[in-house]
């Protein structure tokens, strides 16, 4: 229909009619690019929202394995230094209390990272552009490097780290109990006299807290850190409040 006006008006020679004509085609192809762009846009927005409450589910399981892990490792550090302490003492202050010895942070550093499904998924097929905001894109990144950190130091310093249990079993028994949540625990009981002042005991221990001094304070915690970080930068994106979904 357009075509036809256009070639009568050509062969009219209505120059303006022609101007016209022409105009309209522009603008129609314009305001048809406009639309499309618009709707692919539009398409971006939803998927990075998609993504952004995929990742909010991921980071809150995370932040909560995170806060209690680390909890766990700080109160086993600090229970294992103060045995220390009192092990390489006169041994004065020993008591039947520190009979059921503890040494969980000496023991192991490894920990069975969560898997976040949707950053991998973003990392994984290249996808992380998708997410427009600079901030929660490189906060993602940052969250990725901080876990390859922390993947490395442990397989790095597994074997470094002196099983106090088997190296000292003439001296430390395990028995069991369950605790509370009804989860089987392990307790150490300890042979104080055996312990006390032996310096082979006291190295083993002590080297044992240097690397997980070096675990919690440069690895855990900037790495939990940065999942509190990402969560709060998720939370803005979806404009939340925090505990508010």
């Amino acid at each position: 229909m357009l075509l036809r006006r256009i070639t009568k008006h050509v062969t009219e020679q209505n120059w303006f009619a022609v101007f016209i004509d022409f105009l309209i085609v522009v603008v129609g192809v314009f305001i048809g690019i406009q639309v499309a762009n618009w709707n692919e846009a539009l398409k971006a927005k939803q998927a990075e929202r998609a993504y952004i409450e995929r990742m909010l589910v991921d980071i809150e399981f995370a932040q909560e394995f995170a806060e209690s892990t680390l909890t766990r490792r700080i109160n086993g550090f600090q229970s294992s230094l103060e045995m220390v302490q009192l092990m390489s003492g006169d041994g004065s202050e020993l008591s039947d209390e520190h009979v059921d010895c503890d040494f969980p942070s000496s023991v192991s550093i490894q920990i069975d990272l969560p898997f976040l499904n949707t950053i991998n998924e973003l990392l994984a097929t290249g996808k992380v552009n998708v997410l427009t905001n600079d901030a929660l894109r490189n906060a993602v990144l940052e969250l990725q490097n901080r876990s390859e950190l922390l993947r490395r130091y442990q397989d790095q310093n597994r074997a470094t780290v002196v099983n106090i249990t088997d190296v000292f079993a003439d001296a430390i028994k395990l028995r069991t109990y369950r605790g509370s949540d009804g989860e089987i625990r392990l307790v150490r009981q300890c042979n104080l006299k055996a312990l006390h002042n032996n310096n082979r005991f006291n190295n083993a221990i002590s080297e044992n807290l240097d690397i997980a001094d070096t675990f919690i304070n440069r690895r855990l915690i900037p790495w939990s850190g940065q999942i509190d970080e990402l969560h709060e930068l998720i939370n803005q994106s979806l404009q939340l409040s925090h505990g508010n979904k």
